[in-house]
């Protein structure tokens, strides 16, 4: 757990963790501190389910300086492998560089998975793992050479989404517990600017529909509870059990004019995956809409107990909202209630859990108010978040100063992930996609 000084008038640091037997294990540097790993590793096993009391002490010209003591909590529930995150620059109409990368949980090394330089003029967006595997996933390419990508086990398959019955591409997907569907949207997405208040862009949809993809058949299908012409459906999210389909929905507007004014509640609605086939029922388990607020991004527990959202004051784009706040659902209860150790006073949004459901990885942008960046959180068996720290880096002062992008659509991965990037490039190039087809609504 490497940190540093943020005041640059500081030209040395000493600091001390002390374990709850008297155990100590001492760290030094310039900006930052670089602890020994084994050491580390030494001193969390002999203070698990403890804490360690960190006494930080810097230097500058007039001599040093003490900070007050704090804790760190040590939990035994072990974190994922790794995480998977695209990387690209805060950039509003157009990009350059981005990638996908895997970073690992257990040191400081990173990985390309994909970078858009092998294809001109790309965009790398919306990836997603079943249930943490790095044998399962969805990645979408946008531009000139689009194409969805699944890559199961060691096969790599491009799909070409765009349908006669589809609004365009497939995103925000989301994997089936079975590893047989994944639910995605299709939206007709927009930005424009601000110019009198604290959110500099807006991002909306014109129009946007649910629809799920059967791996085996290769047929997308829906129903139209869920594609109804006078609401707007985004965000799907499988339940863990599989049998309920969350997503988030608003009454249609007349978009951009409306933009302030359109919100979605959190919808439900069941799901039988022996045959594919869809409810007509759609329960709605948090009506916000009517208060002033909006709901994106459903993200359940493995265990079907909660659920955790983000709230705006309007829209499906939290990022770019201030006030955008993780709250959780009690499914038990249907009680909701804001994570408040681990909310900012900026934006905090796009969540996943860890396999075990005990950590959560989020974006915030509390460190600048600009760049998204990955933080986690502990989350007991209760859905009490504790509070949150940034992803750890070797020299963190250096590389958060330094670093022009931000952290996008973070995931826990529980395993290297595989994926042939130059294959990926060549089927992107070939235009040689297979054509999802459209099955009767279910």
């Amino acid at each position: 757990m490497n940190f540093g000084i943020k005041n640059d008038d500081y030209d040395a640091i000493e600091v001390s963790f002390t374990g709850s037997q008297g155990d100590i294990l001492f760290a030094r540097g310039k900006k930052s501190i670089d602890i020994d790993r084994k050491k580390w590793e030494k001193l969390l096993a002999a203070n698990s389910n403890d804490s360690l009391t960190v006494a930080v002490y810097a230097h500058k010209e007039n001599g040093w300086y003490a900070f007050q003591p704090f804790k760190l909590y040590i939990v035994s529930d072990s974190i994922d492998y790794s995480i998977v995150y695209r990387l690209i620059a805060p950039g509003y109409q157009t990009y350059s560089k981005m990638g996908i990368y895997q970073r690992s949980l257990s040191d400081y090394n990173q990985t390309s998975l994909y970078e858009n330089t092998q294809v001109t003029n790309s965009c790398v967006n919306c990836h997603t793992f079943c249930k943490g595997d790095p044998q399962r996933s969805s990645v979408h390419f946008r531009g000139k050479y689009g194409a969805t990508i699944l890559q199961i086990d060691d096969k790599m398959i491009s799909l070409e989404s765009r349908t006669d019955s589809t609004l365009g591409t497939a995103v925000y997907p989301y994997w089936h517990p079975s590893g047989k569907y994944i639910v995605y949207s299709t939206n007709h997405v927009r930005q424009l600017f601000h110019t009198t208040t604290t959110n500099l862009i807006e991002t909306f949809d014109m129009n946007s529909d649910i629809y799920i993809y059967d791996i085996n058949s290769n047929q997308i299908f829906y129903n139209q509870a869920i594609k109804n012409n006078d609401f707007f459906e985004t965000n799907p999210a499988f339940s863990a059990d599989g049998k309920s389909l969350y997503f988030c929905r608003a009454s249609r507007k007349e978009m951009p004019k409306e933009v302030t004014t359109i919100r979605y509640d959190l919808c439900r609605i069941n799901f039988n995956p022996e045959n594919g086939s869809l409810g007509e029922k759609i329960d709605t388990l948090i009506l916000t809409s009517d208060k002033g607020k909006s709901i994106s991004l459903p993200r359940p527990t493995s265990d079907g107990k909660f659920v955790v959202y983000t709230q705006t004051d309007y829209g499906c784009f939290p990022l770019y909202h201030k006030e955008a706040d993780l709250w959780i659902l009690n499914l038990e209860t249907l009680e909701t209630s804001p994570m408040t150790a681990i909310n900012s006073e900026y934006a905090d949004a796009f969540h996943n859990f860890s396999s075990n459901d005990r950590w959560l990885v989020f974006g915030s942008r509390r460190q600048d108010g600009l760049h998204t960046r990955p933080y986690f959180a502990y989350v007991d068996d209760k859905g009490i978040g504790r509070k949150a720290f940034l992803l750890p880096q070797r020299n963190p002062k250096e590389y958060y100063d330094n670093l022009m992008l931000s952290y996008n659509c973070v995931e826990f991965v529980n395993g290297p992930v595989n994926f042939d990037s130059r294959q990926a490039g060549a089927r992107l190039y070939s235009g040689m996609h297979q054509q999802m087809e459209v099955a009767k609504n279910k």
